[in-house]
């Protein structure tokens, strides 16, 4: 009698394929339980996730691959690429709640030092880069010099911010061509 099974049932039918020709197919190594072979998987992954890191005093740099925008990504087990800052994240700090991002404090693109990451909205996130809708929110004023504050800032519902006093100049009406000459 093997195991606890029940009569005529192999112990292994219920956790492993019946051949060697399925258990290649399932991509488990033979001999292998599937929870045991997850876990060697997950194993791997990080000596392979480890072996692309660097540290410094400061940063943690991926060394491994990178998108177009410099951000350092790795190929998970489930075929799915990620990037190595959530990667990282979710290995040493815990799971970032749905809708939430990872923001580099130390605005690094490859650091994946979980001192220098720090779970934020998208608008957040935004907000605290160097690009234009970081530029124009941190504005004060307009271009004309006009306070982009109080009764003169209106945000428009994508969120755009004008100013009231350039609109109105705007919509003053112009002189016909050719008049004062």
């Amino acid at each position: 009698m093997e195991g606890h099974a029940p009569a005529g049932l192999k112990h292994t039918a219920s956790r492993l394929p019946c051949s060697e020709h399925d258990e290649h197919d399932a991509g488990i190594k033979p001999g292998l339980q599937p929870h045991r072979q997850e876990r060697r998987k997950a194993s791997s992954m990080n000596a392979r996730f480890w072996e692309k890191v660097e540290k410094t005093e400061t940063c943690w740099n991926w060394t491994g691959p990178t998108t177009d925008f410099g951000y350092g990504q790795i190929l998970l087990t489930t075929g799915k690429r990620t990037g190595v800052h959530r990667y990282a994240y979710e290995q040493l700090v815990g799971k970032i709640p749905s809708g939430l991002v990872i923001d580099h404090l130390c605005r690094n693109k490859i650091c994946v030092n979980p001192e220098h990451l720090e779970v934020v909205t998208h608008r957040v996130n935004i907000l605290r880069g160097v690009g234009v809708p970081a530029l124009n929110a941190s504005k004060t004023h307009c271009c004309r010099g006009h306070r982009l504050a109080g009764e003169n800032l209106y945000i428009k519902p994508d969120s755009e911010r004008r100013c009231r006093a350039c609109d109105k100049l705007r919509r003053k009406p112009k002189p016909p061509r050719g008049a004062g000459r």
